[in-house]
């Protein structure tokens, strides 16, 4: 192997009927940002760790407060166009986006979705004050359920979905309260002098995030549901807002002002290990987490370049459960061509991943002979190689991740992928012609 860095190459050595190995994924911080140009926002999404930035939106309209759902596949977001302020909802990749409240006379913002995905709560101006709406996932059945006049805002669902928590300035400033999914039952839950404002609970429901200036400038605070162990967690002087939890609660991305403009950031969730994950001149702010989205890819079809195909056929590639398709060595040109050369066309389900991965699992059934893994880069239209090993004489599993520049081997527009998986005898071979047998050849799409 000689893996550089663009690949990792993970290799599994297997016997037989060996279980198929999950890829797993970082978790994605989706925001906003003017980095396109002031007062312009566009809606960003990068890695947990700040790499892989990319513009989902990339318009010309006012896009803000973008939110995932609980698994990473969709993001509801504000958007200024094509008529006022509405609440619109995409794929994590950006495609899809459709307007759900298409209003013109009402300001809708700041949505979340219920953590079972079938409803977004958000804030709307009708007029006189803001208030806090419901509406099912596809914009259907839209529900007042504030209707008072001191502006409610900032809803967020609790992960059971049985109450809403948000901000409100019912009592005289901005504090937090909570109420049932129906609107009843509101009870107040802190009580500053301060504004507290941008609630938010975490996974596992025992924790509520939020905002305040209850002390020298806005920092993040956790409190138990009903107000109680209230704990400031950010302590900087810097202004610090809009908490953000992690999928599986240990870490909280929020905005912060501290280097000079809003930039995202990340913690742990008791605090420790404050991280700035962007840096730019423009403001970026509003992050949520979510789940990176992990797709296999099987093969949509198999050619052989080179070598005689001796049993079995597509349906082996696709499962790692000792069904093989077995390739003997084809004529070649010259002795340096590779007398075995399979190659697998599938599709991928994005554009701009973050994380590519080709599985391979295979052997030969001779000693002495080299497995080279080749990708179509279609940026250059050529191939280029991420693996060579010796096969082994029993089933393994080599995993090639490339996480550098990965949709350079997918195809603008048709997501087509492309890769070729070739055999030659790389020291003294003392039989011809020899065998290799194919279990299983898939992409793995991290998005």
């Amino acid at each position: 192997m000689r893996p550089t860095s663009k690949y990792l190459v993970v290799v599994l050595a297997a016997i037989a009927a060996a279980p198929l190995v999950q890829a797993t994924g970082q978790d994605k911080i989706v925001f906003h940002s003017e980095r396109v140009g002031p007062g312009n926002n566009d809606i960003f999404v990068m890695n947990a760790d700040g790499s892989g930035l990319t513009n989902l939106t990339n318009d010309a309209v006012d896009d803000i407060s973008p939110a995932f759902n609980a698994d990473g596949s969709k993001i509801v977001y504000r958007s200024s166009g094509p008529s006022s302020p509405d609440i619109f909802v995409m794929n994590a990749d950006g495609t899809g986006k459709t307007n759900l409240t298409n209003d013109y006379q009402i300001i809708d913002s700041n949505p979340a979705f219920s953590w079972d995905g079938s409803k977004i709560a958000f804030q709307a101006w009708e007029g006189f004050s803001e208030q806090i709406h419901v509406m099912n996932a596809d914009g259907s059945g839209r529900t007042n359920l504030s209707n008072n006049l001191f502006g409610d805002a900032s809803p967020a669902f609790r992960p059971d979905g049985s109450k809403i928590v948000f901000e409100s300035g019912r009592d005289g400033n901005s504090e937090i309260y909570i109420m049932n999914a129906d609107g009843t039952g509101v009870t107040r839950l802190t009580f500053s002098a301060g504004r507290d404002q941008r609630p938010v609970f975490s996974p596992d429901g025992s924790k509520i995030a939020f905002d305040s200036n209850r002390s020298a400038g806005f920092q993040i605070y956790v409190m138990n549901p009903d107000g109680s162990g209230l704990t400031n967690l950010t302590n900087h002087t810097g202004t610090n807002w809009s908490a953000a939890f992690s999928p599986d609660g240990s870490k909280i991305a929020f905005a912060s002002g501290r280097d000079g403009n809003s930039e995202i950031y990340i913690m742990n969730a008791d605090g420790s290990g404050q991280t700035r994950l962007t840096n730019n001149a423009a403001n970026d702010a509003q992050p949520s987490i979510g789940m990176a989205q992990t797709t296999t890819v099987s093969p949509d079809s198999f050619s052989l370049f080179r070598g005689i195909l001796t049993g079995g056929g597509l349906s082996d590639l696709l499962a790692s459960d000792d069904s093989w398709m077995r390739v003997r060595p084809g004529i070649t040109l010259n002795q340096a061509e590779r007398q075995v050369q399979l190659i697998v066309v599938g599709t991928s389900p994005t554009e701009t991943p973050s994380e590519l991965r080709i599985r391979v699992e295979a052997h030969a059934e001779i000693n002495n002979i080299g497995q080279w893994i080749e990708l179509w880069n279609y940026d250059t239209s050529s191939w280029e190689e991420v693996d060579f090993m010796i096969a082994t004489l029993a089933d393994s599993i080599v995993e090639v991740s490339i996480t550098v520049d990965p949709g350079r081997f997918i195809e603008a527009g048709t997501r087509q992928m492309k890769a070729k998986i070739s055999y030659k005898e790389a020291g003294i071979v003392l039989s011809y012609p020899w065998l290799i047998s194919f279990d299983q050849t898939v992409w793995i799409i991290v998005y």
